[in-house]
């Protein structure tokens, strides 16, 4: 692998323009003083000829966005820029360099500068470019994508976190420069020093009495229920003043509701002699006895206290699906109307408009379950509407009235198991949450919304599962051994936040973990209730003057690599260790929730790269099979699979599987794989290092 040194990588990136006077907060210098400070600090090449600018402002501070290209090349066409954005305190927030040339890949890409040259480069970038936050960047390892390194920092003041600050850097893998740089930082702010503040002892024991853990059911995604506690819902939020104790929630931000876009069904019947088979057969019985769009509307029109008139026309309807935890399929009917408070008066064009979601005056989606007929969510909204914006007849109190009248009338199964928690803020919407044994369950219950002006129900949701086992709570671990497993996993931890553009001295929950406990056997789960771990690259013990040394290291750089504290290079690799590597070869592979090695199998067999009869997990992987895998992931099956049309240079071509020659010699041309003494040895079992060469190999050649 190329390296490029740190000294190299500083010196691109110093040159250039000595550095103007630049008083802090002056923002009335003018733009001269600004060019000339970007240039001082971040050097702009003389090709980078054309230059223009754009400004604006924000909360009384003044933003200049500062943008320069190369002229374009008649004979080469590009489009090479530089753009940065620096406030009228001086301070640069961005930087960015776009390189025409670079080409990108839907593999995974090696970087050509080590992990250490990269930090040099952003460490040398800080200096220059925002050098009053040096001293405060909460250094973070980086991620690595398309060959590029990525490093995200928050910051962090008196040793103490303040992650409402943030900086992001791309250094560029081939030339070692910083390519990309933001920040939302705020160098003015001032932090209160952690003197007078009460010890972790203390606010651990003010957490436990003021915002214990709840306990809770939650469903995995088979549908398994298990028991944990979690932070406290009613408390969602709070913090402790780290100098006073007390227990306090920041200010609420307001986020608009979003409508959900609907669909119309366009399908249309078709009759004639064709007959369908058993299962188009089982699917129309299934949706036979559906409600229908027109019985929907009118249950919806039923409802009473909903705001929901005749001035809602019907738009379109639509079908979904889904599982239950114990594999029934529900069916889920959605509805879109349109509102119009004065049709008739509409002239035809005006009319036609009125039956397009975003015209008219408003509109309004419900969704049925479709089997059982009950109405599951709901929402209505008017354009330009004053909505409460003058006070509006209905006060926080009355609308939860109304809201549990609601609930008292078409929920009455429901309404016993139901717990309201009061969200804390002003406006009418009320929170209900399911409680079975003693213990939440899930995210199930009832959300309502009250019109301050009508006293109608303008937001409804409505979440139950009835298929699912509830366990017993007996056996689980109390409170006190909950809130000690949390403190030592997780942690409590004294933090700044920010309260009204102020920093705040705060003891909360640390991030970057899973708040959660098991309430059974007191472990630390993640969301997926599983023992959490911490995704950390291994470092392998077992590597030292091994010839996979450097491929299987370049390898973990990039977030390819198997789990454990050795990697045993000389023991022969298993199929499914072999498909764990090359499923993340492509930057594609997701899981969906499954078990692990079933989701690269999973991938594996979607994307062509194996056949079924091909799958054998806890088997060795010939190297003949090797290559195909590998090749294949690299989209070469079609090629490769062209018969007689090439030539195997090994010396044991004829043990090769016919139809897997041009695999091998691809893999031969392409200097993926190489043989010992003229032999490829096809049918011999790889081994753990030998595989890692070959992926390096492959990555290597360039895909």
């Amino acid at each position: 692998m190329k390296k490029l040194t740190a000294a190299a990588m500083v010196l691109v990136m110093l040159f250039a323009v000595h550095a103007p006077a630049f008083a802090a907060g002056g923002t009335d210098a003018g733009l001269e003083p600004l060019i000339l400070k970007v240039k001082a600090a971040i050097g702009i090449p003389e090709s980078y000829e054309m230059f223009d600018s754009g400004m604006r402002t924000e909360d009384g501070m003044t933003y200049w966005s500062l943008n320069w290209s190369e002229k374009p090349n008649d004979a080469e066409y590009n489009n090479n820029s530089i753009s940065a954005q620096i406030r009228g305190d001086g301070f640069i927030t961005s930087y960015s360099k776009y390189d025409s040339a670079r080409t990108y890949s839907p593999y995974i890409r090696l970087p050509g500068v080590s992990r250490e040259d990269a930090a040099n480069a952003v460490k040398a970038f800080i200096a220059k470019v925002c050098p009053e936050a040096s001293e405060q960047v909460l250094w973070a390892e980086p991620d690595v994508s398309d060959g590029d390194y990525h490093f995200n920092f928050s910051r962090a003041v008196n040793g103490i976190a303040a992650a409402f600050n943030t900086m992001r850097f791309t250094v560029n893998g081939e030339t070692g420069e910083v390519s990309n740089y933001y920040a939302h930082w705020d160098p003015a702010l001032t932090f209160p020093a952690a003197d007078g503040a009460i010890s972790l002892e203390e606010a651990e024991r003010i957490y436990q009495a003021d915002l214990p853990l709840d306990l809770e059911y939650t469903t995995d995604a088979k549908g398994g229920v298990t028991l944990r506690y979690a932070p406290s819902r009613e408390k969602s939020g709070y913090y402790i003043d780290a100098v006073s104790g007390e227990i306090a929630k920041p200010p609420i931000e307001v986020v608009p509701m979003t409508r959900a876009a609907a669909y119309a069904d366009n399908g249309k019947a078709i009759s004639g002699t064709i007959e369908l088979s058993p299962a188009e057969r089982e699917e129309a019985d299934a949706v036979a006895g559906l409600i229908t769009a027109g019985e929907a509307e009118a249950k919806l029109r039923a409802v009473n206290g909903l705001e929901f008139d005749e001035s809602y026309k019907y738009y379109s309807a639509y079908l979904n699906r889904s599982k239950s935890p114990d594999g029934e399929t529900l069916y889920f009917l959605g509805m879109s109307f349109t509102k119009d408070d004065e049709p008739d008066a509409a002239s035809e064009s005006e009319a036609a408009k009125i039956l397009v979601p975003g015209q008219g005056n408003g509109g309004a989606n419900a969704s049925f379950n479709a089997k059982t007929g009950e109405l599951t969510s709901f929402s209505s909204y008017i354009y330009r509407a004053d909505d409460g914006a003058n006070g509006g007849t209905y006060d926080r109190e009355n609308g939860k009235k109304t809201a549990e009248e609601f609930i008292a009338a078409h929920l009455p199964k429901q309404r016993e198991s139901l717990k309201y928690i009061d969200s804390g803020d002003d406006g009418l919407y009320y929170q209900y949450y399911r409680v079975e044994n003693g213990a939440y369950f899930g995210y199930d219950g009832v959300t309502i919304g009250v019109n301050a002006d009508t006293g109608n129900i303008n937001r409804y949701n409505f979440l139950w599962e009835e298929h699912a086992a509830i366990p017993s709570v007996a056996g689980a671990i109390g409170l006190d051994k909950a809130h000690e497993a949390l403190f030592a996993a997780v942690g409590l931890n004294m933090a700044y936040i920010l309260i009204d553009k102020t920093p705040k001295l705060v003891y909360r929950l640390s991030d970057g973990k899973p708040p959660y406990i098991d309430a059974m056997s007191g472990t630390h789960t993640g969301y997926d209730g599983k023992p959490f771990q911490q995704n950390a690259a291994p470092e392998y013990g077992d590597l030292a003057a091994h010839f996979a040394e450097d491929a299987v290291r370049a390898l973990v750089n990039v977030g390819v690599f198997l789990d454990g504290g050795n990697f045993m290079p000389d023991s022969e690799i298993l199929q499914k260790d072999y498909v764990n590597l090359l499923s993340r070869l492509g930057g594609g592979f997701y899981r969906y929730g499954g078990e692990e090695e079933d989701e690269y199998y999973r991938y594996m067999l979607q994307n062509g790269i194996m056949d079924a009869v091909e799958k054998n997990p806890d088997g060795g992987v010939t190297r003949e099979d090797a290559v195909k895998f590998l090749l294949r992931c690299v989209n070469y099956k079609k090629f490769a699979e062209i018969p007689g049309i090439f030539h195997v240079e090994f010396l044991d071509a004829a043990d090769l599987a016919p139809e897997l020659a041009g695999y091998a010699a691809i893999a031969k041309g392409l200097g993926i794989v190489s043989g010992s003494d003229g032999y490829f040895y096809p049918k011999g079992i790889l081994t753990r290092g030998e595989a890692a060469v070959i992926i390096y190999n492959c990555l290597n050649a360039g895909f």
